[in-house]
């Protein structure tokens, strides 16, 4: 995982990276080991009732970067394609 951002609460648009649980990020690097649809993809996670859940995964190019270091994600992206050739 490279980057987290929020973009809602209780449904309402409320966007930040700086208070994503570090729960949170565990369970959707956890999930990652067990469902991984491609090599560069981004996991829309939510809590409810105190649990997390999958919501959706998508590819990467059509994600939208809400508060995300876009920097840091192009930089992991292009070294992660340069180690793979």
């Amino acid at each position: 995982m490279v980057s987290s951002s929020r973009y809602s609460v209780y449904g309402k648009k409320s966007v930040d990276s700086e208070d994503i649980p570090d729960e949170m990020i565990q369970f959707a690097e956890d999930c990652c080991k067990v469902y991984n649809p491609h090599d560069v993809f981004v996991m829309d996670v939510a809590l409810k009732r105190d649990n997390f859940y999958i919501i959706e995964c998508n590819c990467f190019n059509d994600s939208g970067f809400y508060d995300h270091d876009i920097g840091e994600i192009v930089k992991s992206i292009n070294n992660y394609m340069r180690e793979r050739n």
